[in-house]
């Protein structure tokens, strides 16, 4: 798009020199019109009244190259509005995504804390399982004592009161 502004603008610039040259040359064969013969005064105007034409033909080419710059140029600043807020855009997407990085890894590292909680949780269940389990045992074991000792007491008294 700039390269297309450049050559306006060059092509603009050079349509401006020949509209001076044009110029330069109108006003140089209307002081010399006085000095030469009828005819070559009727030969003059014709050609005066062509370069007049070719500039009011510059002139409105001249402004539509100019138009046309200002809407290349128009479209110029619509597309670089365009990339600036395309680059913001851009920006909070990576801060957002960063964010939501941090935040993942957060979450990671508390579940990681969960899982090593509840695996020392159930460990401790287990030892109170095993020592409940230690504890059922002896007491199976002291209630078979204590009736082995009342069978032995039933015996004994059988014993005394024979």
């Amino acid at each position: 798009m700039e390269r297309r502004v450049s050559s306006l603008l060059a092509q603009l610039e050079q349509e401006t020199r020949v509209k001076q040259s044009v110029q330069e040359e109108l006003v140089s064969l209307k002081q010399t019109q006085g000095l030469h013969d009828t005819e070559h005064m009727r030969q003059q105007s014709k050609q005066i009244i062509s370069l007049e034409n070719e500039v009011v033909s510059l002139n409105k080419a001249n402004a539509a190259l100019e138009c046309r710059l200002k809407v290349l140029q128009g479209d110029k600043s619509k597309g670089d509005a365009e990339v600036h807020e395309c680059t913001l855009r851009i920006k909070e997407l990576e801060n957002r995504l960063q964010e939501e990085e941090c935040d993942h890894q957060q979450h990671q590292t508390e579940l990681q804390e969960q899982e090593k909680a509840v695996r020392h949780l159930r460990q401790q269940v287990q030892q109170l399982e095993e020592a409940l389990e230690a504890e059922e045992e002896i007491h199976k074991n002291h209630a078979k004592t204590i009736s082995s000792l009342r069978d032995t007491n039933v015996q004994n008294s059988r014993t005394i009161e024979t």
